[in-house]
């Protein structure tokens, strides 16, 4: 398996075969679906390009250091198809296609005109558009270059920009197809917790606020420890995290008293 898929991504990568050998191999049922709903759609195929690489064993810096071999050769066509007029389209400009595929995505996503919407989300749409600005961007320079030339820099930009793109995608579509928030979202997770504690009570703030300052003395000790030392810091940026929070809307809550 993992030699067949490395030789696809090591060739053009023609989408069709991509999302075929996804189909075979891959067994995340969530992106399953979505390569179904989406198989003759070529915008998608950075995600099924980021499985393939999963699915290879190859680490993001070995992916990028492969070498690639030249396009293929177009196949024959009938004297019919030859003889017909070809035209081509020119890719279109960075701010003509983002402003396409915002009128497309307001069709998608019709909650986000509603009263009710979360406010989160209407900021994530502005960073899932800065997000896919930048891929865009950078995928075109990428398209510039020949086969044979690397830029790890770009294709990390590409990388990166899509994923965030993504991470913002799902939490609409989650959203959208269940009525309410994903919370994977860094910013959707700090935007949950401060409503749940802005519908605490006075009391339940305190007591919360007790149980976060005990919880960041423990984290502290747990980075002390090698072995538990990066366990340590995310409990330990978690609950500061969450200690603030709490005492901010404690402070608030002073203020307008």
């Amino acid at each position: 398996m993992k030699k067949t898929i490395i030789e696809y991504l090591k060739g053009p990568r023609p989408y069709s075969e991509g999302v075929h050998l996804v189909q075979i191999y891959s067994r995340n049922v969530l992106l399953l679906r979505q390569v179904q709903r989406r198989a003759a759609d070529p915008s998608f195929a950075p995600t099924v390009i980021e499985e393939l690489r999963r699915l290879s064993g190859l680490t993001t810096e070995q992916f990028l250091a492969l070498p690639r071999h030249a396009k293929r050769t177009a196949k024959p066509v009938s004297s019919d198809i030859a003889q017909a007029p070809v035209t081509t389209q020119a890719p279109l400009p960075v701010v003509e296609e983002v402003q396409q595929r915002t009128i497309r995505f307001r069709e998608r996503f019709p909650f986000l005109n509603q009263e009710e919407c979360p406010d989160v989300l209407k900021v994530l749409v502005a960073d899932m558009f800065t997000a896919y600005g930048r891929y865009v961007e950078a995928h075109a320079r990428l398209r510039q270059l020949p086969d044979t030339t690397a830029d790890v820099d770009t294709t990390r930009e590409v990388v990166e920009q899509f994923l965030a793109d993504r991470e913002c995608m799902a939490e609409l579509e989650h959203y959208r197809d269940n009525g309410q928030l994903l919370g994977q979202h860094p910013k959707v997770r700090v935007w949950m917790e401060q409503q749940q504690i802005t519908g605490m009570t006075d009391v339940e703030l305190l007591k919360e606020l007790k149980n976060a300052t005990a919880n960041v003395s423990k984290a502290r000790a747990k980075m002390e420890d090698p072995d538990r030392c990066k366990a340590g810091r995310q409990l330990h940026e978690k609950w500061t995290t969450r200690k603030e929070a709490l005492q901010a809307e404690i402070d608030r809550r002073s203020a307008t008293n």
